[in-house]
Protein backbone atom coordinates (compact mmCIF):
# COMPACT_ATOMS: atom_id res chain seq x y z
CA UNK A 1 0.00 0.00 0.00
CA UNK A 2 1.52 3.33 -1.07
CA UNK A 3 2.19 6.29 1.17
CA UNK A 4 -0.68 8.47 -0.90
CA UNK A 5 -2.98 5.66 -0.62
CA UNK A 6 -2.72 5.46 3.94
CA UNK A 7 -2.67 9.22 3.59
CA UNK A 8 -5.95 9.47 1.73
CA UNK A 9 -7.15 7.01 4.24
CA UNK A 10 -6.24 8.96 7.29
CA UNK A 11 -7.78 12.10 5.46
CA UNK A 12 -10.54 10.35 5.00
CA UNK A 13 -10.94 8.84 8.77
CA UNK A 14 -10.29 12.23 10.03
CA UNK A 15 -12.86 14.04 8.33
CA UNK A 16 -15.43 11.39 9.00
CA UNK A 17 -14.54 11.78 12.60
CA UNK A 18 -14.99 15.30 12.84
CA UNK A 19 -18.38 14.74 10.37
CA UNK A 20 -19.50 12.10 13.28
CA UNK A 21 -18.53 14.58 15.95
CA UNK A 22 -20.81 17.52 14.15
CA UNK A 23 -23.87 15.48 13.86
CA UNK A 24 -23.76 14.21 17.29
CA UNK A 25 -24.75 16.50 19.33
CA UNK A 26 -28.14 17.12 18.84
CA UNK A 27 -29.29 13.58 19.00
CA UNK A 28 -27.64 13.05 22.33
CA UNK A 29 -29.56 16.16 23.90
CA UNK A 30 -32.69 14.88 22.12
CA UNK A 31 -32.37 11.94 23.81
CA UNK A 32 -30.75 13.39 27.26
CA UNK A 33 -33.45 16.00 27.90
CA UNK A 34 -34.52 14.81 31.07
CA UNK A 35 -31.51 14.31 32.69
CA UNK A 36 -30.47 17.52 31.43
CA UNK A 37 -33.68 19.29 32.71
CA UNK A 38 -33.32 17.66 36.18
CA UNK A 39 -29.51 18.20 36.41
CA UNK A 40 -29.45 22.05 35.31
CA UNK A 41 -32.76 22.72 37.26
CA UNK A 42 -34.39 23.91 34.81
CA UNK A 43 -37.30 23.11 31.91
CA UNK A 44 -37.99 21.38 29.30
CA UNK A 45 -38.23 24.54 26.73
CA UNK A 46 -35.32 25.84 28.10
CA UNK A 47 -33.46 22.73 26.61
CA UNK A 48 -35.12 22.95 23.58
CA UNK A 49 -34.30 26.71 23.03
CA UNK A 50 -30.97 25.57 23.33
CA UNK A 51 -31.16 22.87 20.80
CA UNK A 52 -33.20 25.53 18.33
CA UNK A 53 -30.06 28.21 18.89
CA UNK A 54 -27.53 25.48 18.24
CA UNK A 55 -29.45 24.60 14.80
CA UNK A 56 -29.68 29.01 14.62
CA UNK A 57 -26.10 29.80 14.65
CA UNK A 58 -25.26 27.36 11.95
CA UNK A 59 -27.66 28.10 9.43
CA UNK A 60 -27.20 32.14 10.18
CA UNK A 61 -23.32 32.04 9.59
CA UNK A 62 -22.27 28.78 7.54
CA UNK A 63 -21.49 30.81 4.23
CA UNK A 64 -19.62 33.26 6.03
CA UNK A 65 -17.78 30.23 7.74
CA UNK A 66 -17.78 29.02 4.32
CA UNK A 67 -16.46 32.27 2.74
CA UNK A 68 -13.62 32.33 5.98
CA UNK A 69 -12.28 28.81 4.58
CA UNK A 70 -11.25 30.69 1.26
CA UNK A 71 -10.06 33.33 2.86
CA UNK A 72 -8.04 31.64 5.73
CA UNK A 73 -7.11 28.27 3.79
CA UNK A 74 -9.66 25.04 4.23
CA UNK A 75 -7.61 23.40 6.23
CA UNK A 76 -6.67 26.41 8.55
CA UNK A 77 -10.51 26.98 8.93
CA UNK A 78 -11.01 23.21 9.56
CA UNK A 79 -8.18 23.29 12.25
CA UNK A 80 -9.19 26.55 14.02
CA UNK A 81 -13.40 25.10 13.72
CA UNK A 82 -12.19 22.79 15.85
CA UNK A 83 -10.10 24.39 18.36
CA UNK A 84 -13.59 26.61 18.87
CA UNK A 85 -15.92 23.19 18.89
CA UNK A 86 -13.69 21.67 21.36
CA UNK A 87 -13.84 24.67 23.72
CA UNK A 88 -17.36 24.75 23.58
CA UNK A 89 -17.58 21.05 24.00
CA UNK A 90 -15.75 21.54 27.44
CA UNK A 91 -17.43 24.87 28.33
CA UNK A 92 -21.22 22.75 28.00
CA UNK A 93 -19.30 19.18 29.75
CA UNK A 94 -18.83 21.79 32.68
CA UNK A 95 -21.72 24.25 32.40
CA UNK A 96 -23.46 24.81 36.04
CA UNK A 97 -26.97 26.19 34.60
CA UNK A 98 -28.88 26.77 31.50
CA UNK A 99 -27.42 29.91 30.60
CA UNK A 100 -23.82 28.50 30.55
CA UNK A 101 -25.26 25.39 28.22
CA UNK A 102 -26.71 27.85 25.86
CA UNK A 103 -23.16 29.97 25.77
CA UNK A 104 -20.95 26.82 25.30
CA UNK A 105 -23.30 24.71 22.92
CA UNK A 106 -25.85 26.76 20.91
CA UNK A 107 -23.26 29.73 20.15
CA UNK A 108 -19.69 28.40 20.88
CA UNK A 109 -19.77 25.01 19.42
CA UNK A 110 -22.08 26.28 16.67
CA UNK A 111 -19.86 28.84 15.12
CA UNK A 112 -17.14 26.07 15.33
CA UNK A 113 -19.55 24.09 13.31
CA UNK A 114 -19.68 26.75 10.93
CA UNK A 115 -16.27 26.46 9.78
CA UNK A 116 -15.48 23.02 10.13
CA UNK A 117 -18.63 21.62 7.96
CA UNK A 118 -17.88 23.45 4.51
CA UNK A 119 -14.17 22.94 4.67
CA UNK A 120 -14.98 18.81 5.47
CA UNK A 121 -16.71 19.35 2.24
CA UNK A 122 -13.88 21.33 0.38
CA UNK A 123 -11.00 19.08 1.55
CA UNK A 124 -12.72 15.92 0.62
CA UNK A 125 -13.23 17.65 -2.79
CA UNK A 126 -9.73 18.58 -3.16
CA UNK A 127 -8.09 15.03 -1.63
CA UNK A 128 -10.12 12.89 -3.93
CA UNK A 129 -11.39 12.88 -7.34
CA UNK A 130 -13.21 10.24 -9.07
CA UNK A 131 -14.64 7.24 -7.95
CA UNK A 132 -12.64 7.77 -4.90
CA UNK A 133 -14.25 11.16 -4.34
CA UNK A 134 -17.82 9.65 -4.61
CA UNK A 135 -16.58 6.50 -2.32
CA UNK A 136 -15.39 10.00 0.07
CA UNK A 137 -18.90 11.73 -0.11
CA UNK A 138 -20.86 8.27 0.29
CA UNK A 139 -18.57 7.18 3.51
CA UNK A 140 -19.00 10.77 4.75
CA UNK A 141 -22.88 11.14 4.43
CA UNK A 142 -22.86 7.51 5.97
CA UNK A 143 -21.41 8.52 8.48
CA UNK A 144 -23.52 11.71 8.92
CA UNK A 145 -26.46 9.91 9.07
CA UNK A 146 -24.99 7.07 11.15
CA UNK A 147 -24.12 9.67 14.01
CA UNK A 148 -27.63 11.07 13.35
CA UNK A 149 -28.85 7.22 14.03
CA UNK A 150 -26.15 6.41 16.94
CA UNK A 151 -26.45 9.63 18.52
CA UNK A 152 -29.31 8.32 20.55
CA UNK A 153 -27.67 5.84 21.70
CA UNK A 154 -24.77 6.77 22.44
CA UNK A 155 -26.52 9.53 24.34
CA UNK A 156 -29.09 7.35 25.82
CA UNK A 157 -26.79 4.66 27.22
CA UNK A 158 -23.83 7.67 28.77
CA UNK A 159 -26.96 9.37 30.06
CA UNK A 160 -28.21 6.45 31.83
CA UNK A 161 -25.26 4.80 32.96
CA UNK A 162 -22.99 7.89 33.64
CA UNK A 163 -24.09 11.69 33.10
CA UNK A 164 -24.77 13.12 29.45
CA UNK A 165 -21.46 15.87 30.49
CA UNK A 166 -19.28 12.84 29.34
CA UNK A 167 -20.22 13.18 25.79
CA UNK A 168 -19.31 16.21 25.32
CA UNK A 169 -16.55 15.82 27.10
CA UNK A 170 -15.39 12.91 24.77
CA UNK A 171 -16.06 15.19 22.09
CA UNK A 172 -13.39 17.54 23.75
CA UNK A 173 -10.80 14.67 23.93
CA UNK A 174 -11.73 13.81 20.20
CA UNK A 175 -10.81 17.26 19.01
CA UNK A 176 -7.80 17.63 21.15
CA UNK A 177 -6.18 14.25 19.60
CA UNK A 178 -7.59 15.54 15.98
CA UNK A 179 -5.68 18.76 16.77
CA UNK A 180 -2.56 17.61 17.88
CA UNK A 181 -1.86 14.21 15.71
CA UNK A 182 -3.97 14.47 12.48
CA UNK A 183 -4.68 18.40 11.35
CA UNK A 184 -1.34 19.52 10.29
CA UNK A 185 -0.83 15.77 7.69
CA UNK A 186 -4.15 16.66 5.65
CA UNK A 187 -3.14 17.80 2.53
CA UNK A 188 -4.50 21.17 1.05
CA UNK A 189 -4.46 22.96 -2.18
CA UNK A 190 -3.90 26.50 -2.19
CA UNK A 191 -6.61 29.17 -3.27
CA UNK A 192 -4.83 30.95 -6.05
CA UNK A 193 -5.79 34.28 -4.60
CA UNK A 194 -6.81 35.51 -1.20
CA UNK A 195 -10.93 37.05 -1.34
CA UNK A 196 -12.13 39.90 0.50
CA UNK A 197 -14.94 38.92 3.32
CA UNK A 198 -18.00 40.97 2.29
CA UNK A 199 -19.26 41.75 5.80
CA UNK A 200 -22.29 43.22 4.30
CA UNK A 201 -22.80 40.20 2.04
CA UNK A 202 -22.13 38.15 5.86
CA UNK A 203 -24.66 40.66 8.01
CA UNK A 204 -27.44 39.83 5.31
CA UNK A 205 -27.27 36.32 4.82
CA UNK A 206 -27.23 35.79 8.26
CA UNK A 207 -29.84 38.16 8.66
CA UNK A 208 -31.83 36.38 6.28
CA UNK A 209 -31.04 32.62 7.01
CA UNK A 210 -31.69 33.41 10.72
CA UNK A 211 -35.25 35.08 10.23
CA UNK A 212 -36.16 32.40 7.95
CA UNK A 213 -34.80 29.39 10.32
CA UNK A 214 -36.07 31.15 12.99
CA UNK A 215 -39.63 31.36 11.72
CA UNK A 216 -39.90 27.78 10.75
CA UNK A 217 -38.34 26.36 14.09
CA UNK A 218 -40.98 28.65 16.29
CA UNK A 219 -43.98 26.92 14.69
CA UNK A 220 -44.61 24.44 16.94
CA UNK A 221 -44.41 27.14 19.61
CA UNK A 222 -46.64 30.09 18.17
CA UNK A 223 -48.21 28.35 15.18
CA UNK A 224 -47.91 28.25 11.86
CA UNK A 225 -50.36 30.93 11.05
CA UNK A 226 -53.02 30.76 14.10
CA UNK A 227 -51.14 31.38 16.96
CA UNK A 228 -50.62 28.67 19.78
CA UNK A 229 -48.78 30.57 22.23
CA UNK A 230 -47.66 33.78 21.21
CA UNK A 231 -44.67 36.35 21.07
CA UNK A 232 -44.57 38.59 23.87
CA UNK A 233 -43.02 41.64 24.07
CA UNK A 234 -43.34 43.86 27.55
CA UNK A 235 -46.38 41.94 28.34
CA UNK A 236 -47.47 42.74 24.77
CA UNK A 237 -48.81 39.59 23.01
CA UNK A 238 -47.62 40.28 19.34
CA UNK A 239 -49.82 38.58 16.65
CA UNK A 240 -49.74 40.90 13.45
CA UNK A 241 -53.71 41.05 12.07
CA UNK A 242 -54.77 38.23 14.27
CA UNK A 243 -51.98 35.90 12.62
CA UNK A 244 -49.39 33.80 14.24
CA UNK A 245 -45.81 35.83 13.99
CA UNK A 246 -44.22 32.82 12.22
CA UNK A 247 -44.89 33.75 8.59
CA UNK A 248 -44.08 37.38 9.04
CA UNK A 249 -40.54 35.84 10.33
CA UNK A 250 -40.29 33.54 7.50
CA UNK A 251 -41.54 36.07 5.02
CA UNK A 252 -39.34 38.95 6.53
CA UNK A 253 -36.07 35.90 5.95
CA UNK A 254 -37.04 35.78 2.43
CA UNK A 255 -36.93 39.51 1.55
CA UNK A 256 -33.90 39.76 3.27
CA UNK A 257 -32.26 36.75 1.15
CA UNK A 258 -33.56 38.79 -1.71
CA UNK A 259 -31.74 41.94 -1.07
CA UNK A 260 -28.50 39.53 -0.45
CA UNK A 261 -28.87 38.02 -3.64
CA UNK A 262 -29.13 41.65 -5.35
CA UNK A 263 -26.05 42.97 -2.98
CA UNK A 264 -24.73 39.96 -4.21
CA UNK A 265 -24.66 40.83 -7.63
CA UNK A 266 -23.80 44.57 -7.17
CA UNK A 267 -20.33 43.53 -5.33
CA UNK A 268 -19.78 41.37 -8.53
CA UNK A 269 -20.28 43.78 -10.82
CA UNK A 270 -18.14 45.88 -8.84
CA UNK A 271 -14.73 43.58 -9.38
CA UNK A 272 -15.45 42.87 -5.71
CA UNK A 273 -15.57 39.11 -4.34
CA UNK A 274 -19.27 37.99 -3.49
CA UNK A 275 -20.04 36.07 -0.16
CA UNK A 276 -22.04 33.56 -2.52
CA UNK A 277 -21.44 34.04 -6.44
CA UNK A 278 -25.28 34.48 -7.56
CA UNK A 279 -23.92 32.23 -11.27
CA UNK A 280 -23.60 29.25 -9.20
CA UNK A 281 -27.33 28.79 -7.81
CA UNK A 282 -28.26 28.88 -11.55
CA UNK A 283 -26.46 25.41 -12.59
CA UNK A 284 -29.10 23.13 -12.33
CA UNK A 285 -27.04 20.00 -11.37
CA UNK A 286 -26.36 22.28 -8.43
CA UNK A 287 -29.35 24.00 -7.99
CA UNK A 288 -31.58 20.19 -8.00
CA UNK A 289 -28.88 18.57 -5.90
CA UNK A 290 -29.08 21.34 -3.21
CA UNK A 291 -33.12 20.89 -3.20
CA UNK A 292 -32.32 16.88 -2.61
CA UNK A 293 -29.57 17.98 0.27
CA UNK A 294 -32.59 19.94 1.94
CA UNK A 295 -35.89 17.70 1.60
CA UNK A 296 -33.56 14.76 2.88
CA UNK A 297 -31.93 16.66 5.71
CA UNK A 298 -35.78 18.08 7.08
CA UNK A 299 -36.57 14.46 6.58
CA UNK A 300 -34.31 12.84 8.94
CA UNK A 301 -34.08 15.83 11.25
CA UNK A 302 -37.84 16.05 11.72
CA UNK A 303 -37.77 11.68 12.21
CA UNK A 304 -34.94 12.80 14.56
CA UNK A 305 -36.52 15.17 16.65
CA UNK A 306 -40.45 13.45 17.17
CA UNK A 307 -39.14 9.76 17.18
CA UNK A 308 -37.31 10.23 20.68
CA UNK A 309 -39.83 12.39 22.09
CA UNK A 310 -42.56 9.68 20.99
CA UNK A 311 -40.53 6.99 22.99
CA UNK A 312 -39.96 8.79 26.17
CA UNK A 313 -43.71 10.66 26.69
CA UNK A 314 -45.42 8.43 25.32
CA UNK A 315 -44.23 5.09 25.53
CA UNK A 316 -41.99 6.07 28.84
CA UNK A 317 -38.96 4.81 27.53
CA UNK A 318 -35.64 5.64 28.84
CA UNK A 319 -32.49 7.16 26.88
CA UNK A 320 -30.79 3.85 26.51
CA UNK A 321 -33.93 1.83 25.29
CA UNK A 322 -35.06 4.94 22.92
CA UNK A 323 -31.61 4.81 21.48
CA UNK A 324 -31.34 1.00 20.77
CA UNK A 325 -35.40 1.35 19.54
CA UNK A 326 -33.70 3.89 16.74
CA UNK A 327 -30.50 1.61 15.95
CA UNK A 328 -31.59 0.14 12.76
CA UNK A 329 -31.62 3.19 10.76
CA UNK A 330 -27.77 3.89 12.22
CA UNK A 331 -27.48 0.25 10.44
CA UNK A 332 -28.72 0.15 7.21
CA UNK A 333 -27.82 3.55 6.77
CA UNK A 334 -24.51 3.13 6.37
CA UNK A 335 -24.60 -0.20 4.53
CA UNK A 336 -26.91 1.66 2.20
CA UNK A 337 -24.37 5.10 1.93
CA UNK A 338 -21.46 2.37 1.46
CA UNK A 339 -23.92 0.38 -0.99
CA UNK A 340 -24.73 3.54 -3.13
CA UNK A 341 -21.45 4.18 -4.88
CA UNK A 342 -21.05 0.60 -6.38
CA UNK A 343 -24.77 0.66 -7.36
CA UNK A 344 -23.66 4.22 -9.03
CA UNK A 345 -21.37 1.72 -11.47
CA UNK A 346 -24.07 0.32 -12.74
CA UNK A 347 -26.79 2.52 -12.96
CA UNK A 348 -27.33 6.76 -12.96
CA UNK A 349 -27.02 8.91 -9.77
CA UNK A 350 -30.46 9.81 -10.13
CA UNK A 351 -31.66 5.93 -10.25
CA UNK A 352 -30.07 4.75 -6.93
CA UNK A 353 -31.80 8.43 -5.55
CA UNK A 354 -35.12 7.45 -7.16
CA UNK A 355 -34.73 3.84 -5.52
CA UNK A 356 -33.76 5.17 -1.88
CA UNK A 357 -36.80 8.05 -1.87
CA UNK A 358 -38.92 4.81 -2.68
CA UNK A 359 -37.78 2.95 0.16
CA UNK A 360 -38.43 6.31 2.31
CA UNK A 361 -41.62 6.90 0.81
CA UNK A 362 -42.71 3.28 1.86
CA UNK A 363 -40.96 3.09 4.86
CA UNK A 364 -42.59 6.31 6.51
CA UNK A 365 -46.15 4.80 5.59
CA UNK A 366 -44.68 1.95 7.72
CA UNK A 367 -43.46 4.28 10.50
CA UNK A 368 -46.79 6.33 10.75
CA UNK A 369 -48.88 2.83 10.64
CA UNK A 370 -46.95 1.26 13.99
CA UNK A 371 -46.96 4.37 15.95
CA UNK A 372 -49.64 4.23 18.95
CA UNK A 373 -50.02 3.98 22.49
CA UNK A 374 -48.14 -0.17 22.05
CA UNK A 375 -46.11 -0.12 19.56
CA UNK A 376 -45.78 -3.05 17.51
CA UNK A 377 -42.31 -3.77 17.77
CA UNK A 378 -41.40 -5.71 14.68
CA UNK A 379 -42.81 -4.06 12.06
CA UNK A 380 -41.76 -0.18 13.86
CA UNK A 381 -38.30 -1.44 13.80
CA UNK A 382 -38.05 -3.11 9.98
CA UNK A 383 -39.62 0.59 8.61
CA UNK A 384 -36.98 2.10 10.66
CA UNK A 385 -34.15 -0.19 8.89
CA UNK A 386 -35.89 0.69 5.54
CA UNK A 387 -35.82 4.11 6.35
CA UNK A 388 -32.47 3.70 7.29
CA UNK A 389 -31.72 2.41 3.53
CA UNK A 390 -33.31 4.70 1.70
CA UNK A 391 -31.67 7.75 3.16
CA UNK A 392 -28.02 6.22 3.18
CA UNK A 393 -28.69 5.39 -0.91
CA UNK A 394 -29.86 9.14 -0.81
CA UNK A 395 -26.69 10.59 1.29
CA UNK A 396 -24.23 8.46 -1.17
CA UNK A 397 -24.92 10.52 -4.09
CA UNK A 398 -26.10 13.82 -3.13
CA UNK A 399 -22.56 14.81 -1.87
CA UNK A 400 -20.92 14.16 -4.68
CA UNK A 401 -23.68 15.25 -7.48
CA UNK A 402 -23.53 19.09 -5.69
CA UNK A 403 -19.42 19.19 -5.56
CA UNK A 404 -19.23 18.01 -8.66
CA UNK A 405 -21.66 20.29 -10.52
CA UNK A 406 -18.69 23.27 -10.76
CA UNK A 407 -14.82 23.07 -11.39
CA UNK A 408 -12.53 22.43 -8.71
CA UNK A 409 -11.57 25.45 -8.59
CA UNK A 410 -14.86 26.93 -7.00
Amino acid sequence: MTAERIGNRTTLAVLATAQFVMVLDTTVMNVSISQVVSDLDTSVSMVQLAITAYTLVMAAFMLTGAKLGDILGRRRAFGIGLAVYGIGSLITALSPNITVLLIGWSVIEGLGAVLVIPAIASLTAVNYTGRERALAFALLGGVAGAGAAVGPLIGGFVTTALTWRVVFAAETAVVVVILLLFVRKIHDEPTRSRPDLDYVGGALSALGLGLAVFGILKISVWGLFSPIGALTIGGTEITPFGFSVVPFLILAGIIVIGVFARWEERVERKGGTPLLRPDLLRVPQMRTGLSMVVSQYLILAGTFFVIPLYLQLVLGENALHTGLKILPISLTMMVAALLGPRLATRMSPRRVVQIGLGFLFVSIIGIMATISPSLARWSFALSLAGFGAGIGLVISQLQNVVMSSVAASR
